[in-house]
């Protein structure tokens, strides 16, 4: 509540004492999210006229018109003609007014090749308040742009419209007709970003050049977000990681981590963390060197629906239309014999595959027997020792003679290329490989995404990861804190044959903690500067030597020998001594468990009144009586039983 005057508050005094209008606002803008990127700062509403641009140049950045980027000529032109006009922009849009404006040498629009949109065939993006306010004001320009963002935040904060139009009348003193048509306009919801990070920091490429805000290199470039953020010659991410510090300060405390953008589970979870590392460091009484954080994620068991049958029998159903296959074909039979079973799924990856590849190896193009899958291999294109990535985008089912053809791993042979690529195209025409899968069949992996796969093998990139490894690092300045990638310790328990038994007890919580510190270690220690270019030259060290089939990839590869540190020659790691010393660890039960302590409130028991089973003597669902006239539960039904508020363990002599 905003005040207007100190006293007393009452129904007949209530406007004078309160300022409705600011009130009505805070009462808002205190729910409201903050920036997912800049903690302290507030979301922009949705629909205002930066956010709403950014969700558009975010998106068609990356549209392709016959596999060429957009340009920035054509993109302004774009957005000119199609989307300052239209809000909803499709496909046929796109290719009409290329055609129309002889943008491309084409004899029908339906020739030109539009990719990349949000939609199937639509821009998911639209500029529905730019359209609105340029009709109400005539255009938008330096002199309104701020006035209109103002009024684009009232309206997305106010409900009562009332308030909005005395805003509006009072503030900036706009004519009755305009504000009847603001009033009578509806926008909701807000963004998940501020204005800050689009338009309040910048950056110089390279040290030179003019100072450029993300908005202007969304403009300028084809670059998306997540492409500018990567981007090190811009060096936002080190000045979002600088103003968040400034912004959480070093102070460890609950304040700081209930601002931040995300569930209370989160939160909960990120507390719980630097709980223990308090817990660690009161009993220390000194400070770690280093603090390894590993968050693992358990992941649900992925069933294949029947949905999924679906939509490739609808793919089938196209490409028989178009003439593509022929509906006697027997892949095609097979598939719409399985659509047609009851609870029908795809119960294996390889059968997937198969209908995903119609039938055929991926290199060879040789048809495949489906009767036959097991002596057929699944190849990841992206070999597992760059990145363990089993997404069906990575994975294809070839003939095992075939898949040995493929000498340079990194890489398919040209011959394959040139034979197979008109027939992959067919596949990402029809939505069976996704461009991600066709790009990485046709080019392979360059040195530079060598390079990316390899810096990702090294540390955690989660957000959680990110937001405890912020607070920690502001609460202990002195302290080297990184998160290390929980499939690395899944990857070293596999090799090393130390497995873990979730069902027995919670201690492989502990052992995978001890696991992270000592992957950590051994990593800092063997990259002490994480410097890509010499992480990069050890692997094609360790690739040369060893099996390029190898699943575990090269920093776990490198453990399989003793590690030695250069200057002091002390040897840090050494799997044949070391791996029975953590076998000792992990079958020494000393492990200390945390519970989450909670006591309920409200109702005693469920108020649905179950009804009665003369039948049933044992597992009767009723407990409570109604009443003491309607005591009998099995004649006259009752409640279900009492809502637990706690427990607790009393040990007694």
């Amino acid at each position: 509540m905003v005040r207007k005057a100190e006293g007393r508050i009452f129904p007949w005094n209530f406007e004078e004492m309160v300022d409705v209008d600011q009130s009505a606002e805070k009462f808002i803008t205190r729910m409201t999210n903050h920036c997912t990127m800049l903690y302290a700062e507030d979301v922009l509403p949705r629909q205002s006229l930066t956010y709403s641009m950014f969700v558009l140049l975010n998106e068609i950045n990356k549209m392709k018109i016959d596999d060429k980027k957009i340009n920035y000529t054509l993109k302004k032109m774009l957005i000119e003609d199609l989307f300052m006009k239209k809000k909803k922009v499709t496909m046929k849009d796109i290719q009409n007014w290329l055609f129309n404006n002889q943008l491309l040498l084409v004899d029908s629009s339906e020739k030109i090749k539009v990719e990349g949109m949000g939609g199937k065939d639509y821009v998911l993006a639209n500029l529905e308040s730019w359209i609105f306010f340029t009709k109400l004001f005539g255009e938008i320009n330096e002199s309104n742009y701020e006035e209109i963002e103002k009024i684009i935040r009232w309206m997305t904060v106010y409900e009562d419209k009332k308030i909005l139009a005395r805003r509006l009348e009072n503030e900036l003193h706009l004519q009755d007709e305009i504000i009847k048509n603001i009033c009578a306009k509806k926008l909701k919801g807000w963004g998940r970003l501020s204005e800050k990070l689009l338009k309040g920091i910048s950056s110089k490429k390279n040290g030179y050049g003019d100072s450029k805000t993300i908005m202007d290199l969304l403009d300028e470039t084809n670059l998306n977000l997540n492409g500018i953020l990567a981007a090190k010659e811009y060096n936002f991410n080190d000045q979002i990681k600088s103003i968040n510090a400034d912004d959480m300060g070093t102070k460890l405390d609950y304040t700081a981590i209930s601002e931040i953008p995300c569930s209370p589970k989160n939160k909960r979870g990120i507390w719980q963390a630097i709980l223990i590392v308090k817990e660690l460091i009161h009993f220390m009484k000194h400070e770690p060197a280093n603090i390894y954080v590993e968050m693992a994620r358990e992941e649900g068991k992925k069933e294949r629906t029947k949905s999924q049958i679906n939509s490739l029998t609808e793919k089938y159903n196209q490409m028989v239309a178009d003439g593509v296959i022929n509906k006697k074909d027997s892949v095609y039979l097979s598939l719409i014999d399985l659509s047609k079973q009851k609870d029908a799924a795809f119960d294996s990856q390889k059968l997937l595959l198969y209908y995903l590849q119609n039938g055929k190896c991926m290199y060879s193009g040789k048809n495949l027997e489906i009767s036959e899958l097991s002596t057929y291999e699944v190849d990841h294109i992206v070999p597992r020792s760059l990145v363990k990535d089993n997404s069906i985008d990575n994975l294809v089912l070839v003939i095992k003679k075939e898949n040995q053809r493929k000498t340079d791993y990194l890489k398919l042979s040209e011959e394959i290329i040139k034979a197979r690529r008109s027939w992959w195209s067919v596949l990402k025409k029809y939505q069976l490989i996704s461009d991600k899968k066709y790009y990485r069949l046709i080019n392979g992996v360059s040195e530079g995404e060598q390079r990316g796969f390899i810096a990702r093998q090294l540390v955690e990139t989660r957000q959680i990861s990110k937001d405890v490894i912020n607070f920690l690092s502001n609460g202990y300045p002195n302290v080297n804190v990184c998160a290390i990638r929980a499939n690395l310790s899944h990857d070293f328990r596999e090799q090393f044959e130390l497995y873990k038994a979730r069902s027995i007890n919670d201690f492989h919580h502990a052992h995978d903690a001890y696991l992270a510190a000592l992957l950590g270690n051994y990593i800092y220690r063997k990259y002490p500067n994480l410097q890509e270019d010499l992480i990069y030259g050890e692997y094609l060290k360790i690739r040369r030597k060893a099996n390029t089939k190898d699943k575990f990839g090269f920093i776990l590869n490198g453990m399989k020998n003793i590690a030695a540190d250069y200057e002091t020659g002390e040897i840090y790691w050494n799997p044949n001594t070391y791996i029975d010393y953590i076998k000792d660890i992990f079958y020494n039960q000393l492990c200390y468990v945390t519970k989450k302590l909670e006591q309920k409130n409200g109702q005693l028991f469920n108020l649905t009144i179950l009804p009665a089973d003369e039948n049933t003597e044992n597992g009767k669902k009723a407990k409570l009586p109604v009443n003491k006239n309607r005591k009998d539960v099995y004649k006259y039904g009752g409640f279900a039983g009492v809502n637990n508020s706690y427990l607790m363990a009393v040990e007694y002599m």
